[in-house]
């Protein structure tokens, strides 16, 4: 009987489309499983490409890591569940759509009445649409976390935030953070560059915590703690890995100060 074909991981990414993070994602998070050469390099078969399509169905249809790990520790998912899941799915997908029609009737109605059609309009326009298709993702998972009370607290502090500090400035330092750390990875939590990284996310998290109340802050640690259930449904620079970084250099930190 002759072997099964096997890929390594560059060659899986290239075949299924997903990156190689999303396949070491998927490994850390128990859903997939690779083989391993004698020299400990993974590899990939048939099976895992199976198992692949699998996660990809469930992840466009809305379950969460958490849910696909489930779904998969009994064996198959009920085809009956996928269906409605997936119809549930699509229709999501239409009501992105119809927000994204109402962007180009925006740009249809200012060609109309003659204002001037330049790039720079436009490119606010369709990226309003984009802002707009990303706010629907953010807020779905804001009502998996918060109350709707809570969040129109949010959107106050945001409010105050924008008053106060260039938010755009500001996000790109927490974008800027992230890529740090993801290419300082791995890194002992307990090292000076991981306490300086630690540093630099409690400095850019002052201006919240001069805003937030302390059970809004918490509401903020409890959505990113549970990051393995909505990473990759919207648009932002931390992975699950290096929230989990950031959460072990805070134990570290605390383990220093009990021993001072």
């Amino acid at each position: 009987m002759s072997k099964p074909e096997a890929y390594t991981i560059g060659e899986m990414s290239r075949r299924s489309g997903l990156s190689v993070r999303a396949l070491r994602h998927y490994e850390e998070q128990g859903l997939l499983t690779p083989g391993r050469t004698s020299a400990g390099r993974r590899f990939y078969t048939l099976a895992d490409m199976l198992v692949l399509a699998r996660i990809s169905l469930l992840k466009r249809a809305g379950f969460s890591i958490t849910q696909i790990r489930t779904l998969q520790a009994k064996g198959a998912p009920d085809a009956a569940a996928l269906v409605d899941a997936q119809a549930e799915y699509l229709n999501e997908q239409m009501e992105k759509i119809i927000s994204s029609l109402d962007v180009l009737d925006q740009v249809r109605r200012r060609l109309k009445s003659g204002e001037p059609a330049d790039a720079e309009s436009l490119c606010q326009l369709i990226q309003t649409g984009v802002n707009v298709i990303e706010q629907n993702s953010w807020k779905k998972i804001y009502n998996r976390y918060y109350t709707l009370e809570e969040q129109e607290k949010w959107a106050q502090a945001k409010g105050k935030m924008c008053e106060a500090i260039d938010i755009e400035e500001y996000n790109q330092r927490w974008t800027d953070l992230a890529m740090r750390i993801g290419k300082a990875l791995p890194l002992d939590p307990a090292s000076e560059k991981a306490q300086n990284f630690l540093q630099e996310w409690n400095k850019l998290l002052e201006p919240l915590e001069t805003i937030l109340s302390p059970n809004m802050m918490e509401g903020a640690s409890r959505l990113w703690r549970n990051i393995d259930d909505w990473y990759g449904q919207v648009d932002q620079p931390f992975t699950p890995r290096m929230i989990k970084f950031i959460t072990a250099a805070k134990a570290a930190a605390k383990n220093t100060h009990k021993q001072r």
